[in-house]
């Protein structure tokens, strides 16, 4: 053997070796509430306990201990909260999986979770086909009365949590008028690289969170969930000095039943809640993205917004909310609006509202769109007897620039409430024309042809075809059909008689720009 054929074999052998080492160390590690049978952890049969899961020592490198690249599966129901004890690796990752009619069920948790995994990293925490999370005997008429997490963690990186059902963090008595409770959290995270997809979640005060703090974060996605039974939605907030965080998706969730939570003063409700609490007014998020979510029509009372931007205007850069779907029914609306907020460059693009489809006698009292900040393109919505469809509210003058065309306002309310102008000065069809707003002759009031679903029917005239083409922002409507890349577009979330495709909505990142 010559000296080059030599070093290649000794290269191979090392490769092999290590490959030996690291399919030795991708281990399945069953973990139960008490230990089973021989206790080894190699099947469900021999599950090592939950207290064997929280020790440290039986986490990190070596065989029979969990370390990445590992797959924990747990079974049965579980009494204990769970804490991670180490992290994953990046291409290695640890994951938490749910088998099937396994949960994490207790008379109620704390606020340190059912499941902690604070400062940890790598981590995929999968609810799998039935994965469960709850809280049995805490609530408004239950034994307890306390504030529960269903999933904790601060300074995370590279962590996601899907196909999980958590329930019951906080059981409040539908449309209580006494409980003041505000309790319960399903799932509370922050840090960077956070994904929570295809989970359903109810009973609590908010469903998601997830906050940020003094430094530099980044990539959030919160995608496919349903959500339901809390008094908000999603929230994303901050009450620290410069805090900044980059590329949020907010995509095709359900958010609906938010009246269980009203009607009291100390609630109000919300699908979608993005705040910044610095006492210097400093940090920011930039490219916000909310697209194709339903929120409504059991929106309650003493509620704000569907998507409330509750941040000052620099304090937001580059913020898309198109292809949503915005409903509510009688006796509901949203108080100040289906979109408030300010941004530095906001696109509010082919959304639908619909308030109370028929108006009847009533008065369908919701609001529509309350945009602020500067550079604002409001374009291609589509706005079905909505109480007041756009609304500048305290505003001392108009945003520095706005552009607003090629929306359809039917059934608008009479007198001079379909509009409010800054200081509140009311306004109708004509003074808003007036302004210079939907004045060119591409905006109408006239009825649509919708179906069921909201979409427009293909025998629709008014909706089909009068949008102008922002393909330079987005691609697809809301069910995830392509439009057109050149011409005309549809108004509202939905193309005309089109199906729902399973072409993924566009994500590209631009920067928004008034034409």
């Amino acid at each position: 053997m010559n000296y080059l054929s030599g070093k290649l074999t000794s290269i191979l052998v090392s490769v092999t070796l290590l490959s030996l080492v690291a399919l030795v160390r991708a281990e399945d590690i069953y973990i139960a509430q008490a230990a089973q049978g021989s206790d080894t952890g190699a099947a469900a049969a021999n599950a090592h306990s939950a207290a064997w899961f929280n020790a440290a020592g039986n986490w990190g490198t070596g065989a029979g201990k969990i370390s990445a690249g590992d797959t924990v599966h747990l079974v049965g129901t579980i009494s204990t909260a769970l804490t991670v004890q180490a992290s994953g690796a990046s291409g290695s990752v640890i994951t938490i999986l749910f088998e099937s009619g396994a949960k994490l069920s207790a008379a109620h948790w704390t606020t340190s979770g059912a499941l902690n995994i604070n400062s940890k990293s790598f981590l995929v925490i999968d609810g799998g086909t039935n994965g469960l999370i709850e809280c049995t005997d805490n609530g408004t008429t239950k034994t307890y009365q306390v504030d529960t997490n269903g999933i904790l963690g601060a300074g995370l990186d590279h962590v996601t949590i899907q196909n999980l059902t958590i329930t019951n963090m906080y059981d409040r008595t539908a449309f209580s008028t006494t409980d003041g409770h505000r309790m319960g959290i399903p799932i509370n995270i922050a840090g960077s690289y956070l994904t929570v997809q295809n989970c359903t979640l109810s009973g609590g005060d908010t469903m998601i969170a997830i906050s940020y703090t003094t430094g530099s974060q980044s990539n959030w996605t919160v995608t496919g969930n349903t959500i339901s039974n809390c008094n908000h939605g999603i929230t994303m907030g901050c009450a620290q000095v410069n805090a900044f965080v980059t590329d949020v998706t907010i995509s095709n969730n359900l958010i609906d039943h938010l009246d269980c939570w009203g009607p009291i003063s100390g609630n109000h409700l919300d699908g979608i809640i993005i705040f910044n609490e610095a006492s210097d007014s400093s940090g920011s998020i930039t490219n916000l993205y909310v697209y194709g979510n339903t929120i409504g029509p059991n929106v309650g009372t003493i509620n704000t917004a569907a998507v409330f931007l509750d941040t000052a205007g620099p304090q937001l850069v580059n913020a898309r909310v198109y292809n949503n779907l915005f409903t509510y029914v009688s006796p509901y609306g949203w108080a100040n609006g289906c979109v408030v907020g300010g941004a530095t460059g906001l696109l509010i693009a082919n959304n639908t509202f619909i308030g109370y489809r028929t108006r009847g006698s009533g008065s369908a009292t919701g609001l529509g769109s309350k945009p602020g900040g500067t550079n604002i393109i409001h374009e291609n919505n589509l706005y079905y007897s909505v109480g007041c469809v756009v609304n500048f509210g305290g505003s001392s003058s108009f945003p520095a620039v706005f552009v607003s065309e090629y929306n359809i306002y039917y059934d608008l309310p009479g007198g001079t409430g379909a509009f409010y102008f800054p200081n509140y000065a009311a306004g109708n069809w004509s003074l808003w024309q007036g302004a210079g707003y939907d004045a060119t002759g591409h905006s109408t009031r006239s009825q649509p042809t919708l179906d069921a679903n909201y979409v427009p029917t293909s025998a629709d005239t008014v909706a089909k075809g009068k949008g102008t083409n922002l393909s330079a922002y987005f691609t697809t409507d809301k069910n995830g059909n392509p439009r057109p890349a050149t011409g005309a577009w549809d108004i509202g979330a939905f193309i005309s008689g089109a199906p729902l495709s399973a072409v993924a909505p566009s994500t590209a990142r631009t920067t928004i720009t008034v034409r």
